[in-house]
């Protein structure tokens, strides 16, 4: 059973993705919205994490979005009452790409939230309401990481240099947990004014 985590919006990606064209067609309308760049009418898709009170766990929403217009259909060969397909989505390879990758970064994010993520979400929320990026926190620690393996390696003479490190979340938690209290030292040795 999933249990409800709380979706900030500042602490999640959130992106809008350029596409060609959006359209939609129910055919016993024999109308189609349509949204495209050739009309500059921008059309976008949105992608969220969501949750569904319903079911009761997280989902990725891909919105829709960006001007659009009514027109009728004219264009098409077989009868509508026969169409199996209601709507497409064109987008380059490019654009499809950065879909991917907001798709991929949302499901990542949700990942990892899912291990502690109460606790997480409480630190990352407690740091913003001081005025501190908790993801900063962790890229500056994971580069003073890396910088202390490359030195050390160095030192043994071995030529193979780590470029990136990920924390656990138990070293994560750890590390947003001192900040947090470093900064609420600042805080109380701060003369009030």
């Amino acid at each position: 059973m999933s249990e409800k985590i709380k979706i900030d919006p500042n602490l999640i990606p959130k992106k809008s993705v350029r596409v060609k064209a959006i359209a939609v067609y129910p055919g016993l309308l024999r109308k189609q919205i349509i949204s495209s760049v050739e009309r500059a009418e921008a059309p976008q898709i949105d992608t969220y994490l969501n949750w569904n009170e319903k079911r009761r766990v997280p989902e990725i929403a891909l919105v829709l979005g960006g001007k659009y217009r009514l027109e009728d259909l004219t264009y098409f060969k077989k009868a509508p009452q026969e169409w199996t397909n209601w709507g497409r989505l064109v987008l380059s390879p490019e654009q499809a790409a950065d879909l991917a990758s907001s798709i991929d970064a949302l499901v990542k994010w949700r990942r990892k939230a899912r291990v502690s993520s109460d606790q997480i979400l409480r630190l990352q929320q407690k740091l913003l309401d001081l005025g501190s990026d908790a993801d900063k926190v962790i890229q500056e620690e994971e580069g003073k990481k890396i910088e202390g393996m490359r030195k050390y390696y160095k030192s043994i003479g071995v030529p193979r240099r780590p470029k990136a490190y990920e924390f656990t979340w138990k070293e994560k938690i750890e590390i947003l947990q001192e900040k947090l209290e470093e900064l609420k030292k600042q805080r109380r040795s701060r003369p009030h004014k």
